[in-house]
This record gives structure tokens, sequence and C-alpha cells, in this order.
């Protein structure tokens, strides 16, 4: 594929209005009603149901996220002398205005940088807050309107400002088998499982174990594609362009 390629074989209803920096999407992915800000990535049937706004984040495999959701939204300094963007090299919708130019500081503030990552089979309710830094573990449920301020734990459900634990999703036992085993890397061809009841889940490892233990369950490896924005175009580029 040549360098900054236009999108022509893929139908352009199927990518988001605004892909940020750089986003690499494994399809397929409903992702139309998102915003995407810096450099973001989203997993294979991944969808947003609603709008949903990413910032430098990355996104697993098999998520599922209401609408009104914010991941990642820009920090501002408390204890400096500023909270405004001028005081820590952040341009926001002041890029390129030459006033803010002459005024904007060179200095760096580490929050602003911070990335999340939200595993695979990661359930998001509506209206939910995740701040930066922050990486929610596989198999986690974050109640509605919840704001998330640290880490989640795999198969953890949690809620509340600041969101909090409320329980584990599966017993113990259960979510390291499914962490050991991680389902969402391989194809689940309902060909190749069978019969298989997915409200029965240590049923439903055992089948899924056989069917990988006997080759005809195909791991399903990473196949992001990746585009940019250019003057309003989305083109797809290579990995390192």
């Amino acid at each position: 594929m040549a360098q900054g390629e236009a999108v022509s074989d893929l139908p352009l209803d199927r990518l988001p209005r605004s892909i940020g920096r750089r986003l690499s999407v494994e399809f397929p992915a409903l992702i139309r009603s998102g915003r995407f800000v810096g450099r973001c990535s989203i997993g294979y049937f991944s969808y947003f149901n609603g709008s949903v706004a990413a910032y430098d984040t990355d996104i697993g495999r098999y998520c599922s996220i209401a609408p009104d959701v914010m991941i990642g939204a820009p920090e501002h300094p408390t204890g400096w002398l500023s909270t405004h963007l001028f005081a820590f090299d952040d341009r926001g919708g002041f890029n390129g205005i030459p006033e803010f130019e002459a005024i904007r500081s060179d200095e760096p503030f580490a929050p602003a940088t911070a990335r999340v990552t939200i595993g695979h089979d990661v359930w998001i309710g509506r209206n939910v807050t995740i701040r930066r830094g922050v990486t929610i573990g596989n198999g986690a449920i974050i109640g509605a309107h919840a704001v998330v301020t640290r880490d989640v734990p795999p198969f953890t459900i949690v809620a509340g400002i600041p969101a909090r634990p409320l329980r584990q999703r599966l017993p113990k036992a259960t979510a390291e088998r499914i962490q050991a085993l991680a389902w969402w890397n391989y194809h689940l061809d309902r060909t190749a499982l069978g019969p298989i009841l997915y409200s029965n889940p240590e049923a439903a490892l055992d089948r899924i174990e056989a069917a990988i233990r006997d080759g005809t369950l195909r791991p399903n490896p990473p196949a992001h594609r990746h585009f940019e924005q250019r003057k309003g175009e989305i083109l797809e580029v290579t990995p390192n362009g």
C-alpha cells in the first residue's frame, strides 16, 4: 500500500468524522459515533453505542461502550500559576493563532500526555468519565455515571464517584482461566465450536479449550488498519508512516 493512500475499499460510514493524529482499527468495529483525539486504537468487534470521545486511548477487542462516555480527556495543572493551556504547552483550539503562540509556554505537563488502556471484553456504562493514565483490566464492568480515577483490576465491577469496586464479576478461578485462555484472540466460529452456551462460563471454556487443542478453532491475530486525517480527507497509512 502506498503511503497516504485514500481509503477506497472501506465504506467511509464505518469511520468516525474525527480520527485524531492516528487511528488504528481492527474491523469490524462500530465506531462511527465516536470522536478520537491524538493516537488511538480499537479492537475487533468493539463498538460505541452513541457519542464517545477518546483521547490517546487503546481499546481492546469485544468492548461495549455506552453513549456519552469521555475517555482520557485533557487535564490541567492545579498548583501552577495558571490552569490555562498557555502554561503547559497545549495549543488546543488556539493552534496557529499568533497571539496565543506568543504567550504559550514550552513547559510540559506530564499528566496531559498519559494514555488510557482498556482491555478486552470491557463493558462501560452510560455517561462514564475515565481519567488519563488509567488502565481497565480485561472483563471489567464500569457502572453508569462513574468517574474512574484509578486502575480497575480484571473482571471487577466498579461504580460511583469516584468509582470503587462493588464485586468480582466471576469467581476467581473462572476469571483466571479466562485470562490464561484469552478467548478474544481466537475466531469463535460456531461451526468449530458446535453447540455452546455462553451463559455457562465453565462449560463454554471447556468447549473453547477443546476446540483449540484439536485445531478446529483458529487464532485471530491482530490486524489493525491505520488511518490519518489530512486536510479533511481520511487516508490509510502504513503502521510506521
